[in-house]
């Protein structure tokens, strides 16, 4: 998952970027190569911490780098595991879904083996969290319309 950046500035300047999907979410630099560290970091931090229980962050444009005399706009990975927090988070909000319920639908798709609990749906909400391939897997059989592919493109 990319998303779009608007880099400017020269060598003499320093740099500064700003997220063209996400408002508010910008960095800056003294040279390029940190502020393409910078903008990772920027990322990930604006992206695992919502305003609220509710907010959902626009998904990525699918624009390609273009460079301009002043300005650049470049593509910054997202971390996966901050991907697949803001996926599934997005999903279930959209779906109508508490955490609780989530849960239960899980455990109702997968049975008394299910290892996701209440807690475990919040670590997963939790980019801070690793979330082990099981849990992954039973996420997908339980909610077969939830897709994380983007999460790791």
């Amino acid at each position: 998952m990319k998303y779009s950046f608007k880099v400017n500035g020269s060598r003499s300047e320093g740099y500064w970027a700003e997220c063209i999907e996400l408002d508010g979410c910008m960095t800056q630099g003294e040279t390029y190569p940190e502020l393409e560290d910078n903008m990772q970091d920027a990322l990930n931090l604006y992206l695992s911490e919502p305003e609220d229980s509710k907010h959902l962050f626009p998904l990525p444009s699918k624009k390609k780098s273009k460079k301009g005399k002043s300005s650049a706009i470049v593509q910054v990975q997202v971390n996966a595991t901050v991907a697949v927090a803001m996926l599934f988070r997005q999903f279930r909000v959209e779906a109508g879904l508490s955490v609780r319920q989530a849960s239960n639908l899980v455990k109702l798709a997968i049975g008394d083996g299910a290892s996701v609990s209440h807690r475990k749906i919040q670590d997963i909400e939790n980019p801070n969290k690793p979330v082990t391939t099981k849990t992954l897997d039973e996420l997908l059989r339980a909610f077969p319309d939830l897709d994380l592919s983007e999460a790791f493109r």
